[in-house]
């Protein structure tokens, strides 16, 4: 996005680094028609917890529940890339499991053992066509009323022990950059916008004492990222006084169907990108003339396919 001061260049320039177009915390007040809405989200945003969760609790569960024992370094691997190192970062957990199985049925050293799974992988995309927003508690509704295909059991089972494992890590640490910025939104209603649970959320956050700065948590029961933002926005912030700050092109698809800027927090230089955000873009982006946003280094540090498939 351009910088200029006039409005109709602010307008044309938010297309650019602001893409086209519940209450739950300690913070809360009413929005006037000055008020600016921050959007966060967490993992990988403001916890140095992607890594963590992926490496030690969904792809070793991944792998262990659905690969044969020779081929759990591989199907971890796969895990990484989509949830870690695409352009699929920070995906919902049952979309990034369906895109992990399909890779595995395409990897030469995987798919052969791999074609076991496929009634599970037609199981799950089935449901994932009609269900806008899969989480476990509405895979437990579905398969209790039978009105899914019961091979989805084992993917329940999958997410409840994804759970369970990442129950027994330590609290994540907030990254010091995110932990400084957090006080410079003071003007603003922030909200935590995250795939996640939002109790496992909130609780990440009350332990890293910083639960008071959020006004709501819209988690993953309340549905998409892009719908839980505008329905924050409804009839009380006009796009232009929306940010979304994220590290995965999901945040960034969120900001453009409301029509709001989005500022990412780039993978592998987070520190970086929140320094970067409290020194200059966010004081620009609260006077009503923010900056480019660096997306084409945000892009840059998620390839759209594995090495093994180029």
């Amino acid at each position: 996005m351009k910088t200029d001061s006039s409005t109709a260049t602010n307008k044309r320039s938010q297309a650019s680094s602001r893409p086209s177009r519940s209450r739950q915390g300690g913070r809360g007040r009413e929005a006037s028609s000055r008020a600016i809405l921050v959007a966060l989200d967490s993992d990988g945003t403001v916890f140095d917890s992607m890594s963590a969760k992926h490496d030690l609790c969904f792809g070793p569960v991944f792998a262990r529940w659905f690969g044969p024992a020779k081929h759990l370094e591989i199907l971890e691997g796969i895990w990484r890339f989509v949830n870690l190192g695409s352009r699929q970062r920070g995906i919902n957990r049952f979309k990034g499991l369906s895109a992990c199985l399909h890779l595995a049925l395409r990897h030469p050293q995987t798919a052969r053992a791999m074609k076991r799974e496929e009634p599970v992988v037609a199981a799950l995309d089935a449901w994932l066509a009609v269900e806008g927003s899969p989480s476990r508690g509405r895979l437990e509704t579905a398969l209790a009323s039978r009105k899914v295909d019961p091979m989805l059991e084992k993917v329940l089972i999958w997410s409840i022990a994804v759970d369970e494992s990442i129950a027994g890590l330590p609290p994540p640490a907030a990254f010091a950059g995110a932990r400084a910025a957090l006080p410079l939104l003071g003007e603003a209603e922030l909200i935590v916008l995250t795939a996640g649970p939002s109790g496992a959320i909130a609780r990440d956050w009350q332990e890293a004492g910083i639960l008071h700065h959020v006004a709501s948590i819209a988690g993953q029961e309340r549905g998409p990222k892009g719908p839980s933002l505008l329905a924050a926005m409804e009839g009380r912030y006009a796009p232009e006084r929306v940010l979304v700050v994220g590290d995965a092109p999901g945040d960034l698809e969120a900001a453009r169907s409301a029509g709001a800027f989005f500022y990412p927090i780039v993978p592998g230089r987070e520190e970086e990108s929140w320094a970067s955000f409290a020194s200059g873009y966010l004081g620009a982006f609260m006077a009503g003339s923010a900056p480019a946003a660096p997306i084409a280094a945000f892009f840059d540090a998620m390839p759209l396919s594995p090495p093994w498939l180029r």
